[in-house]
């Protein structure tokens, strides 16, 4: 946890819940074999964290739950571990003429679902179309298209590639 690996804190997750779950430590009524074990796989920034955060809630009154610990590790690190490809790749996805249109709207819409901060509509749409080889915007956009890229529904029936208007998935 805390490295520039999903995979590796993926790994990290699936081994911690193992051993929690092999010791029979489930529930709340667990939280102390919890934490101890969480603060035992942890090391460097997460570790600190952790511990810093143990200590203002018992200065607080307040034990920190296992699931607080491990939600906030979660939201510091899995996330932006999680965004930065996602955005990446959205960014740099271009049409394939093999797959076609479809396929490449799809692969947009998937890359989406795994964004933190996703684009609006109008963006989506205009990164999609801007992706398309210039001939086939020239050629078939131009003629079907009004220059308003905010709706899919502005674009050609002929691309059958769903229903227009499909919405983003947010």
């Amino acid at each position: 946890m805390g490295e520039n690996d999903l995979e590796k804190s993926e790994t990290w997750i699936y081994d911690l819940v193992s051993w929690l779950s092999s010791s029979r430590w489930k529930g709340p009524a667990y939280n102390e074999q919890q934490v101890s074990a969480l603060m035992q796989t942890l090391e460097g920034e997460p570790k600190l964290i952790v511990i810093h955060d143990n200590k203002e809630g018992y200065e607080r009154g307040h034990e920190v739950s296992f699931l607080e610990h491990f939600m906030k590790l979660m939201h510091t690190y899995i996330k932006r571990l999680a965004a930065m490809p996602s955005t990446k790749l959205f960014k740099t996805l271009s049409y394939d003429s093999l797959k076609g249109i479809k396929s490449f709207y799809t692969q947009l819409l998937c890359i989406l679902e795994k964004m933190i901060t996703h684009p609006d509509q109008a963006t989506f749409n205009e990164h999609f179309i801007n992706a398309l080889p210039s001939h086939f915007k020239e050629e078939e956009l131009a003629m079907h298209c009004r220059q308003d890229i905010s709706s899919v529904s502005n674009l050609p029936i002929g691309m059958s590639f769903g229903p227009q208007n499909i919405p983003l998935p947010l």
